[in-house]
């Protein structure tokens, strides 16, 4: 198995969608973020059923995305649809990462947690993993602008209730 650094594992988490994440119509505003190339690669979902691509591409902007191939996006209605672009951001501290359908009208990003790490496996190799958290969708804010949605995020992300913890997902990358 490959030896891979605890940051690729980030990206994981990316691929995989649980639970029923909020949803907004603005993105997190954020800047200065850029593809992690340890990130890019072959992940398999929790119960190693799929395996999920992960590469990098650029908007209209030329701003550096993640593409993500899944054939099924548990938690969403967009299980038609198997291309994602995604964008990291880190917020207060906390790393967020939010998933979209660049040709949809109107765009809608799905918002989660994202953490990572490493475990030992039964031989001693350490094994990254990427932690997915959805954002509650029974949140009932929905900021009309980028540096509204940073902005009450930062200021209420150690709220109970503002992460769905019972849809958190762990993966590992292949």
């Amino acid at each position: 198995m490959k030896n891979i650094t605890s940051s690729s594992l980030l990206f994981l988490s990316l691929i995989f969608f649980t639970g029923c994440p909020y949803e907004s119509l603005v993105p997190i505003y954020c800047t200065g973020t850029k593809v992690d190339k340890k990130l890019l690669g072959e992940y398999l979902t929790g119960d190693n059923d799929q395996t999920i691509k992960v590469t990098s591409t650029r908007d209209a902007m030329g701003n550096e995305l993640y593409a993500v191939n899944i054939p099924d996006l548990p938690g969403t209605d967009e299980n038609k649809k198997s291309y994602w672009e995604a964008k990291v951001c880190v917020i207060g501290g906390t790393k967020f990462i939010q998933f979209f359908h660049p040709d949809d009208e109107p765009v809608i990003y799905y918002i989660y947690k994202l953490e990572s790490g490493g475990v030992k496996d039964e031989v001693g190799e350490k094994l990254p993993y990427v932690r997915l958290t959805p954002m509650s969708q029974s949140i009932k804010t929905h900021p009309k602008y980028p540096e509204d949605l940073r902005d009450y995020i930062k200021d209420h992300q150690k709220d109970t209730g503002f992460f769905t913890v019972e849809d958190e997902e762990t993966y590992f990358k292949k």
